[in-house]
C-alpha cells in the first residue's frame, strides 16, 4: 500500500549525510506506522470496494446539459 516502496525509503536514508539519516530514518518508520494504520482501518471496517463500484456503476450519470445547468 505504500505509494514508494520500503526499499527506495532505504536507499535515500543510506546516501544522505550522517547529519540527516536520523531525522530520514524517523520519517522512514513513520511512513510504515502510518501504512500499518491504514492497513488496521481498512481492515476494521471491511469496505467492499467492488461492492461499492458496482453501485456506483447503477448510478445515473449527469448529462453535460444538467451540468452546464440546463434542462
Amino acid at each position: 500500500m505504500l505509494v514508494t516502496s520500503e526499499y527506495t525509503i532505504r536507499i535515500v536514508v543510506r546516501i544522505l549525510p550522517n547529519s540527516l539519516r536520523q531525522n530520514a530514518q524517523l520519517l522512514e518508520q513513520s511512513i510504515v506506522d502510518l501504512d500499518e494504520k491504514i492497513k488496521d482501518v481498512l481492515e476494521e471496517t471491511k469496505v467492499d470496494f467492488d461492492k461499492w463500484k458496482a453501485i456506483a456503476a447503477q448510478q445515473p450519470q449527469m448529462s453535460p446539459e444538467f451540468i452546464r445547468g440546463g434542462a
